[in-house]
């Protein structure tokens, strides 16, 4: 009888890793929510993209985000390193943070970027790979693209206005 009941457990937690959504997944009475990426330059001055998620623990034990789900990303079909550099990202750390029952925190991954190109974003339950969450990252910003295409023009106006005053 005890290993019957181990089947009908573990049937029951397979059967709980198979919701997701576009941006939210859920795991073993977990759920999982992409918040915002944002591209930074680490210590070693490569850029770098720093992924959000707002992980919540509904179940009745304590959980953390690490022993629930794999975030991987790719670049032009590569899975993206891990930077080894320190970060004053404090939410990377949040990552082993053991939650209690209702409880939510903000978990942040870093991978190192190749180029500007795009990444794809991939979230599986820890130990399996059925897909959970499949998003794909913008990596170049565009309204500070257009921003940084007129610095220099805004720059030379305000250099030429500020030489004319002072020869004034």
């Amino acid at each position: 009888l005890v290993g019957s009941e181990m089947c009908i457990r573990e049937a029951t937690k397979q059967a709980t890793t198979t919701q997701q959504n576009a941006d939210t997944a859920t795991n073993n009475d977990t759920t999982l929510k992409y918040l915002k990426h944002e591209v930074i330059t680490d210590s070693n001055d490569r850029e770098v993209v720093v992924v959000y998620f707002d992980f919540t623990n509904n179940s009745k034990d304590n959980e953390a985000f690490i022993y629930n789900y794999n975030v991987t990303c790719f670049q032009n079909g590569k899975e993206l390193d891990y930077p080894l550099a320190s970060f004053d990202v404090d939410e990377y750390n949040n990552a082993a943070r053991e939650l209690q029952t209702g409880a939510n925190i903000t978990v942040a991954r870093i991978y190192i970027l190749e180029d500007k190109s795009d990444a794809d974003l991939e979230v599986t339950p820890w130990g399996s790979s059925k897909k959970l969450m499949k998003l794909t990252l913008k990596v170049e910003n565009p309204l500070m693209e257009r921003i940084f295409r007129y610095v220099p023009f805004f720059i030379e106006k305000y250099l030429t206005l500020y030489v004319h005053f002072d020869i004034l």
